[in-house]
C-alpha cells in the first residue's frame, strides 16, 4: 500500500465543465494539523461542584475556524478578485453562504473520494497477500 504523505489538495471548479470559472484547491488537514489547531484554539478551564474539580475545555471557535479554513484552503482561482490569504479566506467562508456551502459540499466529496480510494487500496493489498499466500504454498 502506498502511503503518500504530501498533501498539496485537490481541485474543485465552481463549473466543473468550465475550469475557467475559477474554483478551489482544498485539503483535508492531518492529525498532527487537528492536533495543532486544537491545542491552540482550546484553553482549559476549572470548574468546581460539590467539591469535584472539572476540567472544562473552552475553545474559540472564530479563532477554530479561522485556522481550519486557512489549512484546509490551500488556493483559489477566481474568487472576488480577492487574493487567497488567510484575512480573505476567512472573510469570504463568513460573508459568504454561496462559497461557504461550495466548500462544505467539496470537503465532503474529497472525504468520501479518499474513504473510496483508501477502501480500494486495502482491499487490493488483501488481494495481492493472499495470492502471495496462495503462490508459497502451491
Amino acid at each position: 500500500m502506498n502511503f503518500d504523505t504530501e498533501n498539496a489538495g485537490t481541485w474543485f471548479y465552481f463549473l466543473p465543465k468550465d475550469e475557467a470559472q475559477g474554483g478551489i484547491c482544498i485539503r483535508i488537514l492531518s492529525t498532527e494539523q487537528s492536533n495543532k489547531i486544537d491545542k491552540v484554539c482550546t484553553k482549559i478551564k476549572v470548574e468546581y461542584k460539590k467539591g469535584n474539580r472539572f476540567e472544562v475545555p473552552i475553545t474559540d471557535e472564530d479563532r477554530y475556524d479561522g485556522m481550519v479554513w486557512d489549512e484546509a484552503i490551500v488556493d483559489w482561482k477566481s474568487v472576488n478578485e480577492l487574493e487567497c490569504t488567510k484575512e480573505n479566506k476567512i472573510f469570504i467562508m463568513t460573508h459568504s453562504l454561496s462559497f461557504a456551502k461550495f466548500f462544505a459540499d467539496s470537503m465532503e466529496k474529497l472525504s468520501e473520494s479518499i474513504k473510496v480510494e483508501n477502501e480500494v487500496s486495502v482491499k487490493n493489498s488483501l488481494t495481492m497477500q493472499s495470492g502471495k499466500e496462495t503462490n508459497q504454498t502451491a
